[in-house]
């Protein structure tokens, strides 16, 4: 069992084996998935943004904000990114 221990900020070092395990790099963002037992650490994509450049453009189609909200939520399934709201993705 591997330990880390919160500072006064309520910040925690993760250590090496796990951050190489998830294949963990400084600047990753990691979301918080809560469990049955507790929270699961998951690294988030960095290209997640990257890979929905471009997507709504070029088809001559103005999106109302629902239609846009619906498209990135069907993004946010297609990549993984899926029970994050529109804050955390």
């Amino acid at each position: 069992m591997v330990f880390a221990t919160a500072t006064s900020k309520g910040q925690i070092t993760i250590p090496v084996a796990i951050r190489r395990k998830l294949g963990i790099k400084s600047g990753t963002r990691i979301r918080f998935v809560p469990t049955h037992e507790g929270y699961e650490l998951q690294p988030m994509p960095t290209d997640s943004l990257r890979q929905m450049r471009g997507m709504f453009s070029g088809n001559g189609k103005h999106l109302s904000p629902d239609e846009l909200s619906a498209a990135i939520d069907r993004a946010a399934i297609e990549s993984g990114l899926q029970g994050l709201s529109a804050d955390e993705r």
